[in-house]
Formats: structure tokens, C-alpha cells, sequence
């Protein structure tokens, strides 16, 4: 498979109030670099000219009428590398009922008026036309002004398309005003979005319409105050089909409060609590129930004795309504998944049963996906993290003798809990270290602790590090409960023996716990150990020669599994040479041996 872009753009500047832009693109695609059959597609052109002009209106320019074309194409054998649409283009104008692509025409044009340091205001027209099958015609208006202590924006759209076999009118609007008056900041925002889909030639409106309305008003604190505060109301209202109206579904409150202290260099805090309640109001068209749902956070940092202790905790607490999930597996490209399928009992049938992680990139071809059932469970969530860092060498760095030597250990540890449960006891649902959860109200748990010491951290003649590391996940789901734990203890180290040589040093002492009650035959509990030393050969910053061994050995200790073992020996050479400021050259030699 090959793909190639070739891209050449010019711009040109008239004067300093008009510009032309001109930018082509030529794609070429093939994917089967073995085979001359269907190559008459392989190359797709694409160009876009765009031209500007600015016309002052008086003589100090501040005012001026502002004027725009643009024009683009794409051929429909052109194939991009990257994306270079917006993300909202294909929902803006309804691709996804434009059926197959073909050649592309874009159209543009634009007029309005702009105050210099004030304000602008443009009305623009757009075309778009997917040859034979896809047309559609877009009005927008697009402002901002900004005098003194207020300002205000708006982006409003209206967009007719037409398909094969469906067609729609997409409106949208996005409003944000506010008002600074000094000690207090007030403001308001409203976005409106109704799309209305139908089949040609029909009058009946599509299930996939939708509408929704949602208006928010705040009160803040000044952008400039470190010590700020914010209050907010929200209220959505969403409507769906039904005997052909619009109507409404649903209807979300939302009240949320916060304070951030930011001023002290020593001590920061932010706290932001948000109630939100959910109220149906046509059961017909919504599966889901009322629902009040609460979401509490707190961010709190240290920054002690000149930067020896740093701390960052993030602690949350909600409650609300979850989709219960059923998992499944996706093809993808080889290497771009995460599990491999293998076939254990020969009827040709992918079984979810038969997925396991892959090893090795090449059978990595399938991904696990959850997919939402239509039932809703009442749960309450935590999540805690919590970071320290220790690090003497800020404040006794400079010292001599027993502080000195202490100025050469730091430490980081990091701690992670995310749980959610159906318990109804508040003060247990809430505990962030509580972590003995039972199946019955479990909906999924993960936590994992990482602590690493080390010894002339940043010094290249010689050091050490000692990682400690656990990590546990459980989730129930339709299937039954599934849990995961992994961890180690790992040791490295390195030495500079003369300036070009230096040996590193890797030991792991670990294990891994897989325990499924739906899919008993893929449990397992291995326990492994792997050493690996490595000799560096490193002249200078243009040259490095890596010579490497890795000695694994794994068991796995569960009973049914009559005591599985690999022993993995790796001999490898690895080379790297930079190219002065245009790359570098990278060649890696590996010869293993596996054992079972």
C-alpha cells in the first residue's frame, strides 16, 4: 500500500487591503503495490482559490467594508493523508445521508463591515454540490464586538441539502454575551440547533431529527483575580419526532457553584459542585428515567520548603444514571488492534471466548468495544488522584556532607482510584480507599500505585531506581464480573564507566492475574522475573551502538493451567546515527528464543 501527497500554494498580495490564494493538491493511492488491476483511480487532484479584499470606508481606516470568494474542488479519487475539513463539516452539511462521494465543488462568498478594535459583522453564502447525487445551500452570519467592559459573539447558520433519497434544513445559532462590571462578571449563552430530516418528495418527518435548545447565565469572578468564584444556571430542552412535530422529550436543570484560590504560590485549591436534574417529559420518546444527579470536585496543590514537597490531589464524587454495558469485538488493520482471535473449536465462528490479547503487532486485528444496552442502573462514582514528589535537591542541594547526600534521593508516587458502585450507603460510596467492593453492587473498579525512589536522578556518571508498582481493575458487566491485577518490583541502574561507555541494568520481579467468571478457560496468574543489561557505546550526539541481552522467565501458577512456563533469551544489537538537521538513521537486530 502507498500513499503520497503532493501539495504547491502561492499567495499573492495585490496591495495591502487584497490577497489571493491559490493551493492545489495531487493524491496517489494505491493499495496493492502487487497488482496493476484497478490502478485508473489511483490519482485525485484537489484545488482551492480563495481572494480577499478590504475597502476603508473612511480616512483613518477604522471602518471598512469587508469582501470575500472562495472556490474549492476535490476529485473524487483525491484521498487526503491527513483530515483537512473541521471537525463539524460532515454533521453541518448532512453527509452521512449524502450517499456515495463524487467529484466536490465549494463555493463561497462573503460581505460585511468591521470597526477597527471594536466590532465585525459578515453575512456569507455557501454552495455545496456532490456531483449527481448531493447539493445543498448554506446562509450564515457571523459577529463579535467587544467595547470596553462588554462584549458579545454570534454564529448563525441555516442550511438547506438535498439528497438522492433524503433531504434536510439544519438551523443553528450559538449566542455568548457578558458584562464585566468590575467586582462581577454577568453573562449569558444560548445554542439552538433543530435539524429536520425527510425522504424526497415526502412532507413526513425521519426518526433522526432532532432539536435542542440549551440557555445558560452566569456570574464570575474577573479573568484577572487569582481568588475567583462562578455561579451558573443551565437549562436544556430536547425534542424529537413524533406524528410528525417536533416535541418535547426531555428537560435537564442544571445549578453549578466554584471557587478557586490561586493567589498563594504555597497552597492552591479549586472546588466546583454541580445539581443537575433530568425530568421526562413524554415517556414516549425517551427510555430513560427522572434522574437527579450530583458532581462534586476538589483540586488541591502543594508547593513547600522552595519545591522539596509537591503535592496535586483531584478528589470527585457524583452520582447520576449509566447505561449497563455488553462488550464485543471489532476488525481492524493488522497492528492497529489489541487482541487476536483464535479459533479453539473449529466451527469458523468468532466467539467471544476465543479473543485473547495478542503478542505480537501482526495478529493484533481485533479491538474490544462496549456497547450500551437499553437499561439504566443507578450509580455512584469517585475518583481520587493523588501525586507527591519529593525532592531535597531543591532545598539542600548546596550543602555539604550528610544533607548533601540526602539531596541525592528523590521520589514520586502517584495513586489512582476510580470506582463505581450501586451501594447505597453514601459515606462507603463515596470513600476513595475503600477498594473491597462485593459483585453485587459493583460496576466497575480501578486503581493502581506507583512509587519510584531514585539516586542521582539527571546525573549521567552513575544512578539508580527502584519502581514499585500496582495495579488492580475489576468491572461487572452483563457477562459476568472481570478482574485483571498487575505489578512489580523493578530496579534499574546505570554507569558511566568512560566518557563513550555505559552500562545499564534492568531487573523485574512481577506477576499478572486474569480471573473471569464468564470465561473461566482464559484465567491465568503469572509470575515472571526478567533481567536485561545493556552496553552503550555513545562517542558523541551523532553516533550511538547498543548491545542488549534479556533473560524472561514466566509461570503460570493457576492449577488448571498445569503449571504453563516460558523462558524468553533475546540477543540483540541496536545502532542509531543523526543526520544534522535532517533526521536520523535507526537499525535494530534481535535474535530470540522461547521456550515452553
Amino acid at each position: 500500500k502507498r500513499n503520497q501527497l503532493y501539495t504547491l500554494g502561492a499567495d499573492y498580495h495585490f496591495n495591502k487591503n487584497s490577497k489571493l490564494m491559490v493551493e492545489t493538491a495531487l493524491s496517489n493511492t494505491d493499495l496493492n503495490l502487487f497488482s496493476d488491476l484497478h490502478s485508473s483511480d489511483n490519482v485525485g487532484l484537489a484545488a482551492k482559490v480563495a481572494y480577499d479584499h478590504i475597502i476603508p470606508v473612511d480616512s483613518a481606516e477604522k471602518w471598512a467594508i469587508i469582501t470575500g470568494l472562495n472556490f474549492e474542488h476535490t476529485n473524487v479519487d483525491f484521498k487526503p493523508i491527513e483530515r483537512f475539513r473541521t471537525v463539524e463539516f460532515e454533521r453541518d452539511w448532512s453527509m452521512d445521508q449524502a450517499g456515495s462521494s463524487r467529484d466536490q465543488y465549494i463555493s463561497m462568498a462573503y460581505i460585511g463591515f468591521s470597526r477597527k478594535d471594536l466590532a465585525e459583522l459578515r453575512y456569507q453564502a455557501r454552495s455545496f454540490i456532490n456531483s449527481g447525487v448531493f447539493n445543498a445551500f448554506q446562509h450564515a452570519l457571523i459577529g463579535q464586538v467587544e467595547a470596553g467592559r462588554s462584549k458579545a459573539d454570534i454564529k448563525a447558520s441555516l442550511i438547506n441539502s438535498k439528497g438522492e433519497k433524503i433531504n434536510n434544513v439544519f438551523g443553528r445559532y450559538i449566542v455568548n454575551a457578558e458584562q464585566d462590571l468590575k467586582y462581577i462578571v454577568i453573562g449569558a449563552r444560548n445554542e439552538l440547533e433543530n435539524s429536520e430530516f425527510k425522504l424526497a418528495g415526502s412532507d413526513s418527518l425521519l426518526i433522526n431529527s432532532r432539536h435542542f435548545n440549551d440557555m445558560k447565565f452566569f456570574v464570575r469572578s474577573p479573568e484577572q483575580w487569582k481568588n475567583g468564584y462562578q455561579l451558573s444556571y443551565r437549562r436544556r430542552e430536547d425534542k424529537l419526532p413524533l406524528l410528525n412535530m417536533l416535541k418535547r422529550s426531555t428537560i435537564a436543570d442544571e445549578f453549578s457553584g466554584g471557587v478557586s484560590l490561586l493567589k498563594s504560590k504555597q497552597v492552591t485549591t479549586r472546588i466546583n459542585v454541580t445539581y443537575r436534574k433530568l425530568s421526562i417529559a413524554d415517556s414516549t420518546l425517551s427510555t430513560q428515567d427522572p434522574d437527579n444527579t450530583l458532581i462534586n470536585r476538589l483540586e488541591f496543590g502543594l508547593n513547600l520548603w522552595k519545591g522539596l514537597l509537591r503535592t496535586q490531589t483531584f478528589y470527585e464524587v457524583g452520582s447520576g444514571l449509566e447505561l449497563e454495558k455488553v462488550f464485543s469485538y471489532l476488525e481492524v488493520n493488522p497492528g492497529q488492534g489489541g487482541f487476536n482471535w483464535i479459533d479453539e473449536n473449529g466451527n469458523g465462528v468468532q466467539e467471544l471466548n476465543e479473543f485473547v490479547e495478542a503478542v505480537y503487532t501482526d495478529t493484533a486485528r481485533f479491538i474490544r468495544v462496549f456497547t450500551p444496552t437499553n437499561e439504566f442502573v443507578k450509580v455512584y462514582s469517585t475518583q481520587l488522584n493523588q501525586i507527591v514528589n519529593l525532592r531535597p535537591k531543591a532545598l539542600w542541594g548546596s550543602k555539604k556532607g550528610l544533607l548533601k547526600f540526602i539531596s541525592r534521593f528523590s521520589d514520586q508516587f502517584a495513586f489512582r482510584v476510580d470506582r463505581k458502585t450501586q451501594r447505597t450507603d453514601l459515606l462507603l460510596a463515596f470513600d476513595p480507599l475503600f477498594t473491597q467492593v462485593n459483585d453485587s453492587v459493583l460496576i466497575s473498579l480501578g486503581s493502581s500505585l506507583r512509587n519510584t525512589i531514585s539516586y542521582n536522578q539527571g546525573i549521567s556518571k552513575y544512578g539508580f531506581n527502584y519502581t514499585y508498582q500496582d495495579n488492580r481493575n475489576k468491572s461487572l458487566l452483563i457477562n459476568g464480573a472481570d478482574n485483571r491485577t498487575s505489578g512489580s518490583h523493578q530496579v534499574t541502574g546505570r554507569w558511566n564507566i568512560i566518557k563513550p561507555i555505559t552500562i545499564n541494568m534492568n531487573y523485574e520481579d512481577g506477576w499478572q492475574t486474569s480471573i473471569s467468571e464468564f470465561f473461566p478457560q482464559n484465567n491465568f496468574e503469572i509470575d515472571e522475573y526478567e533481567l536485561e543489561p545493556r552496553l552503550v557505546f555513545q562517542p558523541g550526539t551523532q553516533y550511538r551502538l547498543t548491545l542488549l541481552y534479556r533473560y524472561a522467565d514466566k509461570k503460570n501458577n493457576l492449577e488448571e493451567s498445569l503449571h504453563e512456563r516460558a523462558i524468553i533469551r533475546e540477543s540483540g544489537l541496536e545502532t542509531k546515527y543523526n543526520l544534522k538537521k535532517r533526521g536520523s538513521i535507526q537499525a535494530n537486530f534481535s535474535f530470540l528464543e522461547i521456550n515452553y
